[in-house]
């Protein structure tokens, strides 16, 4: 119903749609596809987008190849069938998990970092790419239907855009796919270290939407990527998107205070400790649940209050 709906936009607008059932992990299935077409392609735009997340201590092989492959197999597809094909653009879909730390999505982030790599290589060789490194957008897609991992994002105080804002970083990025370099008709990385091109920077590369809704500087501020030295710049911001109240409570500072400069042992064995501290472990598992309101009850288990692993992995970091 979705892919009908919309063919028929596009139909409106005056395209010509196919539809294609393949793969574009199938070499072969790429090539029909290509055979199809009613006119010369001039264009690519790669969206393949497969969410296995989990731990990676916990995750499978087929949950890593199922995430990666579809960036690395499907773009060398891509660029195999297309080569020697004049094209416009070669346009591809990465991610801000190369850049901002997202818990349980080393898998995809593999996939991720190998495109934007490979936007390099087209460049070397002469041939245009480019890669869009996309922000959450929390209007239209994966994020609004699936709740989860939108739930996660929110927890690190991280930017979200609109399919306004989406658009045009997609419509900006056509106008720089172009490469510096000498165009070449074999695959080879020679012009990466010719001084042609700098295998330290990517001109054809966009990371959109990077910001946190509080000052870097602030010690409330969940952002992982707040200390990273690249994205020093940031700090010279003067606010974050919104305030936030979110922090450890003044009882809880105090206590941990006392903690340290007492007998340890002997104030974290007492009774009224370990109630204090379940009810503040319990209030921030219910934040981290985006439920801040929700009265906790000290007898559940972590797992019965709704905690899972990627959760888990937040409120590990809050303990650090």
């Amino acid at each position: 119903m979705a892919e009908s709906k919309f063919s028929a936009e596009l139909g409106a607008m005056g395209c010509s749609v196919i539809t294609v059932k393949g793969s574009v992990n199938n070499l072969e299935d790429v090539e029909d596809a290509i055979k199809k077409a009613s006119c010369p392609i001039r264009g690519v735009f790669h969206f393949f987008m497969v969410q296995m997340d989990s731990p990676l201590l916990d995750m499978t092989w087929k949950d890593w190849k199922d995430a990666s492959e579809p960036k690395v197999n499907g773009t060398w597809n891509l660029h195999r069938v297309l080569h020697g094909q004049p094209l416009d653009h070669f346009w591809l879909a990465s991610s801000v998990v190369t850049v901002a730390y997202q818990p349980g999505q080393g898998n995809y982030k593999a996939g991720c970092t190998f495109i934007e790599s490979f936007c390099q290589y087209r460049h070397s060789l002469g041939l245009p790419a480019f890669v869009l490194s996309v922000r959450s957008i929390e209007d239209i897609g994966y994020l609004a239907e699936n709740p989860s991992p939108l739930r996660s994002i929110k927890l690190q105080g991280l930017h979200l855009v609109r399919e306004k804002e989406f658009l045009e970083s997609v419509e900006a990025s056509l106008f720089i796919s172009t490469p510096g370099g000498r165009s070449s008709t074999s695959d080879s990385f020679e012009n990466l270290s010719s001084g042609e091109l700098s295998p330290w920077k990517n001109n054809g590369h966009i990371i959109m939407g990077l910001r946190s809704h509080l000052h870097l500087d602030d010690p409330k501020n969940p952002t992982n990527w707040r200390r990273d030295r690249r994205l020093v710049a940031y700090h010279n911001l003067s606010t974050g998107d919104q305030a936030d109240t979110r922090g450890d409570s003044s009882q809880l500072k105090f206590f941990l205070q006392s903690v340290s400069e007492g007998d340890a042992i002997e104030t974290l064995a007492k009774e009224e400790s370990i109630d204090f501290l379940s009810m503040e472990i319990g209030t921030k598992v219910n934040e981290f649940l985006l439920r801040p309101d929700a009265p906790v009850d000290p007898d559940l288990k972590l797992s019965e209050m709704g905690l899972d692993s990627l959760t888990a992995i937040e409120l590990r970091r809050w303990f650090g």
